[in-house]
């Protein structure tokens, strides 16, 4: 080996090491999205909101029932805080996790709206394309190197 070649030899397997950025975006994304969901579905149909005001909300907005609901929120919240945590941690199951979460919402959209109007059925387009490109984020080469190499 030449000298020339020892050092790119090290360049290549710190690269094979290193998540790109759109990783970390993805997993600041999925933390941020998860805490804010979380605390949203807890201020919304937490323990401290009146049954009146629960009823209301859900004889309007929602077609699916009020445990349904809430326990996918909240799951879906967990999951996202999960796959955050999981992308800076090297946890390769995540990336199925994501997947699931991503159908998973978005059957659950597309049954529970009562009432949607165009822009209702725009955002879950928007949100669904968006997922669909972190999931494509989360499978391409660069992050399944990072996925594979546990090992910093």
């Amino acid at each position: 080996m030449t000298q020339q070649s020892a050092p790119q030899e090290h360049q290549q397997a710190k690269a094979a090491v290193e998540a790109p950025p759109s990783l970390y975006l993805v997993a600041l994304y999925q933390l941020v999205g998860g805490a804010f969901a979380l605390y949203g579905m807890l201020k919304v149909y937490g323990p401290g909101v009146p049954e009146y005001q629960l009823l209301a909300r859900m004889s309007l907005c929602h077609s699916l029932p009020y445990a349904v609901l809430v326990t996918a929120g909240l799951l879906n919240a967990l999951a996202g805080i999960v796959i955050g945590v999981g992308i800076f941690a090297r946890w390769a199951w995540v990336r199925p996790l994501f997947v699931v979460m991503l159908v998973e919402t978005t059957v659950l959209q597309l049954v529970d709206m009562k009432m949607a109007g165009p822009f209702e059925f725009l955002t879950v387009g928007a949100i669904f394309c968006v997922s669909l490109y972190v999931a494509f984020l989360l499978y391409r080469d660069p992050a399944d190197r990072y996925f594979r190499n546990r090992w910093r």
